[in-house]
């Protein structure tokens, strides 16, 4: 078993961070998902042995993680928030961490090298201070400093802010590569259908709790149950909300400065009247489905774990 949580809790104070997360990974790419707050980054650093768990167990490759240098030495970890040295080229950092782990300095300096260039990391920008660096260009040294000792175990905190696609494009391949040479990986992500397109393997996090988990499919039929938000944007709102407050399919109606905001527990049977039956006089000119609003649907799975 490459990752063990059983019955882990993380308190600071009063508030619990981690309430009783077990959780068990053997290979392959696991999406840690959950709003804000919800207790990823909090996981990621117990995982990583930067925090000591309240109470529980937290193991790697059956060796406890916390005050284990060994197993730390076969871990990778990006965290959320950035740590550099500004004055540093991205080159020199990455190599100067590589060294600190024990790697020779010829190995470190060329190994750094190879992984920049493999994250799409111009050249040009190696010999830079980091100071200069966008938020891609930072996001990809981080990336090359958790892996340029070919980790066996990679936990990656919201790897992907503040990339451009070109960047997000360049680090998805590279964690999918990651998977396919054997390593296991956790990507924590607020954000579902971007970490769909790395895995279907979903774990679920809110209030701490482990609320969720499986394939993306099974993780989706529970959010399925969580009625759906659609906004409207049409001329005469008020004629458009007095008759879709009759629709069976419509559980609220919400009138707004430029159009109606409904709720549906049934979204597909919505969208297809919708398209049927929309009267001219209401003057619809487009609609936006809220599904990419995250943090009620995870409220909502908080409550049902408690």
């Amino acid at each position: 078993m490459t990752l063990r949580f059983h019955e882990v809790t993380r308190r600071y104070g009063d508030v619990v961070a981690l309430n009783r997360v077990s959780l068990h990974l053997d290979g392959g790419i696991t999406a840690l998902v959950g709003p804000n707050g919800a207790g990823k980054s909090t996981f990621m650093k117990v995982a990583t042995g930067h925090v000591r768990p309240s109470s529980g167990r937290v193991e790697a490759f059956g060796q406890t993680v916390w005050d284990n240098p060994g197993v730390m030495a076969q871990v990778g970890f990006v965290p959320e928030q950035d740590a550099f040295y500004e004055w540093m080229t991205g080159a020199d950092f990455v190599a100067t961490l590589a060294t600190l782990g024990g790697m020779q300095p010829a190995s470190a300096k060329r190994l750094a090298e190879d992984e920049l260039a493999t994250l799409g990391l111009d050249r040009e920008a190696w010999d830079r201070p980091i100071r200069t660096y966008s938020k891609g260009m930072r996001q990809r040294v981080k990336l090359a400093q958790a892996l340029v000792h070919e980790p066996r175990l990679l936990f990656l905190d919201e790897p992907l802010l503040g990339c451009d696609p070109v960047a997000r494009r360049r680090i998805q391949d590279r964690i999918r590569s990651l998977r396919n040479e054997g390593c296991t990986v956790v990507v924590s992500s607020h954000i579902l259908p971007e970490v769909e397109r790395l895995t279907r393997d979903i774990a679920v996090v809110a209030g701490g709790r482990l609320v969720a988990q499986g394939d993306a499919g099974e993780i989706r039929d529970v959010l399925g149950q969580i009625p759906s938000r659609v906004r409207l944007a049409c001329k005469d709102a008020r004629l458009a909300a007095a008759a879709l407050a009759t629709w069976p399919d419509v559980a609220a109606v919400r009138i707004q400065d430029d159009g109606v905001e409904v709720e549906t527990p049934r979204l597909r049977a919505f969208l297809q009247r919708l398209q049927k039956d929309t009267p001219k006089a209401w003057g619809l000119q487009g609609l936006t489905t809220v599904d990419a609003d995250l943090d009620s649907l995870f409220a909502y799975l908080a409550g049902e774990a408690a």
